[in-house]
């Protein structure tokens, strides 16, 4: 069934390539000099993308508004990675600032889906810190590592959770990108064949971490991680713009 959705987004895909260059073809004979007493009308390509981008777009607005602002960012930042924030902090307030988070990545991102977040127990028990779960729109942390774990580490794991959001919207989207960002259209074939044949942690963990959408995550979550590092600093130092 997986890859019988697949197929089709790919099927979808070749015939919107066909539709473009029908297009291209019908508005270069309309401009030749040969067709200007006609008065052929152009047909234009944004037209038919911005069709195709506000499908759905309803299921995307946000469900509160965005944190924007320098010191919501400065705050929640602040709060993950100051050791003695983060190790005073109650159980609550540390799943409040991990949604805060993802309002600040998805914005970063450009996410507009709503993603919802748990604190779940049991979690740790098969091998996981976190997960993210495109048909429930949800990121889940292991409960008790919430209050266990640094305030890094869960950062981190917020981040890895939300390139996957990620991921699955460029999947989503990869077919409005064959004519102007092939390699992104690439990027999101291989991802959705890889979520089509997903192998977990307690299947193989070998193939689960070589995983092309798993490298992506980890390389972004550590790099997220490093950004808001150099980010506090600049905050605190008022280099930052």
């Amino acid at each position: 069934m997986k890859k019988t959705v697949t197929e089709f987004f790919d099927k979808v895909t070749a015939f919107i390539v066909i539709v473009t260059a029908f297009v291209l073809i019908y508005n270069a004979i309309a401009r030749s000099p040969e067709m200007e007493d006609k008065n052929l009308p152009e047909i234009k390509l944004t037209s038919i993308v911005s069709v195709l981008s506000t499908a759905d777009r309803d299921e995307y607005e946000s469900e509160a508004p965005e944190y924007e602002t320098d010191d919501d960012w400065a705050e929640t930042v602040e709060f993950f990675l100051d050791e003695n924030i983060w190790n005073n902090a109650d159980y609550d307030t540390r799943v409040e600032y991990c949604k805060k988070m993802i309002k600040i990545e998805k914005k970063r991102l450009g996410i507009k889906k709503i993603i919802i977040f748990k604190a779940e127990s049991g979690l740790a028990a098969e091998g996981m810190l976190g997960y993210y779960s495109d048909t429930k729109s949800k990121i889940a942390i292991d409960r008790d590592k919430i209050m266990v774990y640094s305030g890094d580490i869960i950062l981190n794991a917020v981040c890895h959770e939300c390139r996957h959001a990620w991921q699955h919207r460029l999947v989503e989207e990869r077919f409005l990108y064959v004519i102007s960002d092939p390699e992104k259209y690439e990027t999101g074939k291989r991802y959705a064949e890889e979520f089509d044949n997903y192998v977990s942690l307690t299947e193989d963990y070998d193939i689960y971490y070589n995983q092309e959408v798993e490298v992506d995550a980890r390389f972004y979550a550590e790099a997220e991680v490093n950004h808001w590092r150099v980010y506090r600093y600049a905050v605190k130092n008022q280099t930052y713009n």
